[in-house]
C-alpha cells in the first residue's frame, strides 16, 4: 500500500468567524411610560425582552410611574422621535392603543420601518358617537 502525503498549503485561507447573531430591534412608541396600571404593556415588554432588543419612547412621562421600569426616552414631537430613532435604529415599530395610530403611521411612512399596533376593545369606545 502506498501513501501519498499532500503538503499543507503555504498560506491557508483564513477561516471566517461567524457573524454575531443580532436580535431584532423593536421600538415601543407609547403615549406614557412607565404608567402604573398598564400591566399589558409592561408584560409584553418583559415577554419580548429575551428575544428582542427593546427600545422605548414615550410621548410624555407617566402620571403614576411604577418602579423597576426599563430605560426610556421622552420625545414629545416628531423631530424628537426621529432623532431618538436614529440612536436605536429599530427593525420594527410597535405601539399600543388606537389613538397612537396617527403617530406611528407617520413615523413609519417617513422611515420605511414597518409597524404593529396593539389595541383593545375599549379603544373603540372613543369612536362611538356621543
Amino acid at each position: 500500500m502506498t501513501t501519498i502525503a499532500h503538503p499543507a498549503p503555504r498560506n491557508p485561507a483564513p477561516r471566517l468567524a461567524a457573524a454575531p447573531v443580532m436580535s431584532p430591534r423593536v421600538l415601543f412608541l407609547l403615549e406614557q411610560y412607565p404608567q402604573a396600571g398598564q400591566t399589558g404593556i409592561r408584560n409584553e415588554i418583559e415577554a419580548l425582552a429575551g428575544d428582542y432588543d427593546i427600545g422605548i419612547i414615550a410621548l410624555k412621562p407617566a402620571a403614576q410611574p411604577y418602579a423597576g421600569h426599563r430605560p426610556f426616552a421622552i420625545a414629545a414631537t416628531l423631530p424628537e422621535i426621529m432623532a431618538a430613532l436614529e440612536t436605536f435604529a429599530p427593525d420594527l415599530l410597535h405601539a399600543h392603543h388606537l389613538p397612537m395610530l396617527g403617530v406611528i403611521a407617520e413615523v413609519s411612512r417617513l422611515t420605511g420601518i414597518p409597524f404593529t399596533l396593539r389595541t383593545a376593545s375599549r379603544d373603540t369606545l372613543a369612536l362611538r358617537p356621543r
